[in-house]
């Protein structure tokens, strides 16, 4: 189980990393510098990029298992 949560986590971090460095700059240029330095612009990209990356995660996560790579035992 142990293993389980710490594929997750990684796999996670990664994910958020990789989509921050990809769509940071487009939405701070959609927003606007000053826009941008309000907390509810970057409030709401942060929590939208967390919640894409839960999502892709579990996704991952769900197809290592299906396939039998990532053996969760109790």
């Amino acid at each position: 189980m142990t293993t389980f949560w710490i594929v997750s986590i990684l796999i996670f971090a990664v994910v958020t990393f990789l989509l921050a460095k990809l769509t940071l700059k487009k939405s701070i240029q959609e927003s606007g510098e000053k826009m941008w330095k309000t907390f509810g612009t970057r409030t709401h990209y942060w929590k939208l990029l967390f919640l894409c990356s839960f999502g892709v995660t579990a996704v991952v996560v769900l197809f290592l298992k299906w396939t039998h790579v990532l053996v969760v035992s109790s």
